[in-house]
């Protein structure tokens, strides 16, 4: 027998309200108002949508039920109700990141109308998907992201907007009214408008054009305006800093140990113009060295809670494009005041240590300085004075590579993971064309800073975390570094199996051992490339927090970020947090407030490197321009269900192969030994081959080549 269906008689509100009780309580999720009057039979008109509007009004009001959003509950459901961030993969996923580090699936049919970055109320509905429970979208709280850079297409009848980031998962319509300047193809900024419901693609508005696309000052100036990045400061600030006197005060040179008699120097790559680090060095005796690492004393200068202070915060790090850098401090603190020009007097914040015979550390002090550089040498001066033996300030730069030299050793001794790492740089032409990759490896002199200053973020670090327990607490922030990824590591552990070697998961310990092992013993093998690149994939990021658990990658077991100040603001916080601990002054700031400092240089580290990532990427295309039909070697950097990524050694440009396009062979994927084999003519691809392909073509505007294998 058919259920009675309400038409347009007057209902009994009584029965109608415990029917309704009743759904919503057996319902396993959250219904809206549409569903509700579909599950009770109500028909459609204005009456009965009252009625039933009213009744839900009054089980709200006395607590039957709950609203989230659009959506009813019973009032003592045992639903749990989370709160999370939306994530729109490049496949087209979506997934919602809640409770710090857990994933929800959102199905196609509940993932429209959402963006990444969106927060949004949920349920699990119970399900799972792919390892993930499902998610059930009941309300979106806040949308985080409302403007989107990316490509207008104009014609006659309508016009769409791409945008340039994947992950926002949908086009925009732009109405012909809120086209503004825009021409067809050009590079724009855009404005959420709405995106009313069952319609599929949300509206937006022109507000601002970069240029046509595929310019180079459209490319990066709608890079900038992606990741809200700006070269210029506020008002106030730049009033400021042109407040701060140039010539250090006699009072604060007497507060502080002097150094201005000790020779001392800058080593820095050739087109640096922020000095925050110099290296001192001194014979106390026959077998006694002491070396000072002096650090720009940015604190001295950012008064905490001022207007300078307040933006160098906002901003969290400087960001390095490809032509252009955008500071973290206005240029005249960065570039003059603070920074460590030679033959000028300095204030800074020093570690110095002593040495012996040996190159261990007998003494260390750490504490406000003044310096004065007696020299700025580039990494290339002082490669060649190690390497011919003889140059200026000879005698102290041999003596100094040889104590970070057995620093090194002793790192690696311990269990350090070292890659070799390569920086890309370009040599632009008056009008931003690249005409030279430059591909920049740690030489000595590189290692030789680098040592120093590792030592000194341990030490530093070392310093506060030990004298951290008991009844002593002291607040810090640490740069800390999780173990590998399990699920990761094993993708390594089968690669590294087939080729002859065993990850030892006995013990921490025993595992990274096992993995130095490999890459050292690879290092002449081909399967090099393919062993560091599923090491580095396997490593978890490093960030900022107040929780120390000491750095996997280092192997330090205290690691903080202190000899960057100029740069990067967890440096500046470390600077004013030991200089309180020094002066014996307690947590100036709270736990609270260092970890949400912490959260935000982290939010601002990942803007800076995909902003820099970005701008790399579309030189690294431009650089192929005029160049389609070439033949390159190339390695196979990574490998899918869906396709590979070939990486062009040449120029370290990337390029993704659908599976469809491989025509030699019918190929299919293991995830186990990440590779693709060729069911007819068993052709094997696997990850780290080196491999022959020809480049098809170029999208600038994309920032994509097409590459076919040879």
């Amino acid at each position: 027998m058919k259920k009675k269906r309400y038409t347009n008689q007057i209902l009994d509100l009584d029965k109608l309200k415990i029917k309704l009780v009743e759904l919503i309580r057996l319902s396993s999720i959250p219904l809206n108002f549409e569903k509700i009057s579909k599950k009770l039979k109500l028909s459609k008109n204005k009456y009965f949508e009252d009625q039933l509007s009213l009744l839900l009004k009054n089980l709200i009001a006395d607590r039957t039920i709950n609203q989230l959003g659009e959506n009813f509950c019973l009032n003592n459901s045992k639903l749990n109700f989370f709160t999370g961030l939306v994530e729109r993969k490049s496949s087209g996923k979506v997934f919602i990141l809640y409770d710090n580090s857990n994933d929800a699936y959102v199905s196609k049919n509940n993932s429209n109308n959402l963006f990444t970055g969106d927060e949004v109320n949920f349920i699990l509905t119970g399900k799972v998907k792919a390892k993930n429970p499902e998610a059930k979208v009941l309300k979106i709280t806040k949308r985080i992201k409302t403007t989107f850079v990316g490509i207008i297409n104009i014609n006659s009848n309508y016009s769409f907007f791409i945008p340039d980031n994947q992950k926002v998962g949908t086009d925009f319509y732009i109405p012909k009214d809120k086209i503004g300047s825009a021409k067809d193809g050009f590079k724009v900024m855009i404005e959420f408008i709405e995106w009313p419901k069952k319609v599929k693609n949300p509206i937006g508005k022109v507000i601002k054009v970069f240029g046509e696309s595929g310019e180079h000052l459209s490319e990066i100036n709608s890079i900038m305006s992606e990741y809200n990045l700006s070269q210029n400061f506020p008002k106030q600030v730049l009033i400021d800093v042109n407040n701060i006197p140039d010539k250090i005060s006699p009072i604060d040179i007497k507060k502080r140990k002097d150094y201005r008699d000790i020779i001392t120097f800058t080593i820095d790559p050739d087109d640096a113009k922020d000095f925050d680090d110099a290296i001192s060095i001194y014979k106390i005796s026959k077998s006694v060295y002491e070396v000072g690492i002096h650090i720009a004393d940015v604190s001295h200068y950012l008064k905490e809670g001022s207007e300078i202070d307040k933006e160098a915060f906002k901003r969290g790090t400087s960001i390095y494009l490809v032509d252009r850098v955008i500071p973290m401090l206005p240029e005249r603190l960065s570039n003059n005041i603070c920074s460590l020009t030679p033959n000028n007097d300095k204030l800074c914040f020093s570690a110095i240590f002593r040495f012996d015979e040996n190159h261990k550390i007998i003494y260390e002090w750490y504490g406000k300085t003044v310096i004065n550089s007696n020299y700025r040498f580039t990494y290339d001066q002082v490669e060649k004075i190690i390497n011919e033996g003889k140059g200026k300030f000879f005698n102290e730069i041999i003596k100094l590579n040889s104590i970070a030299s057995n620093l090194r050793k002793d790192r690696v001794s311990e269990g350090a993971i070292i890659f070799d790492r390569v920086e890309v740089k370009f040599k632009l032409d008056k009008n931003y064309n690249p005409r030279e990759i430059i591909f920049k490896k740690s030489k000595n002199s590189n290692k030789l800073v680098e040592e120093f200053m590792l030592l000194t973020n341990r030490k530093v670090a070392e310093l506060i975390g030990k004298e951290s327990s008991g009844k002593i607490i002291k607040e810090f922030i640490y740069r800390i570094h999780d173990k590998p990824d399990k699920e990761k590591l094993s993708v390594f552990s089968n690669i590294a199996k087939k080729i002859g070697f065993q990850l030892n998961y006995d013990s921490d310990a025993k595992l990274k051992k096992s993995i130095i092992n490999i890459m050292d013993k690879v290092k002449n093998r081909e399967e090099k490339n393919l062993i560091e690149i599923l090491a580095i994939k396997s490593m978890s990021k490093a960030i900022y927090s107040t929780k120390n658990i000491g750095h996997y990658g280092l192997s330090f077991n205290f690691y903080t970020h202190f000899t960057s100040p100029i740069r990067r603001w967890p440096d500046v916080i470390v600077h004013r947090l030991l200089n309180s601990y020094l002066n014996k002054k307690q947590n100036i700031y709270s736990l609270e407030n260092l970890e949400n400092q912490c959260l935000h240089s982290v939010n601002q580290e990942k803007i800076a490197t995909e902003a820099e990532r970005q701008s790399i990427k579309f030189m690294k295309v431009k650089y192929l321009i005029g160049r389609e039909g070439d033949y390159f070697e190339a390695i196979v950097s990574g490998i899918t269900e869906y396709g590979i990524f070939i990486e062009i050694i040449e120029s370290l440009t990337e390029s993704f192969i659908p599976i469809k396009e491989l025509k030699d062979d019918y190929y299919e994927f293991s995830n186990r030994s990440m590779s693709l084999r060729g069911r007819k003519f068993f052709n094997t691809i696997k990850l780290g081959d080196t491999i022959k392909v020809l480049l098809k073509s170029i999208d600038l505007v994309n920032k994509r080549i097409s590459l076919d294998i040879v």
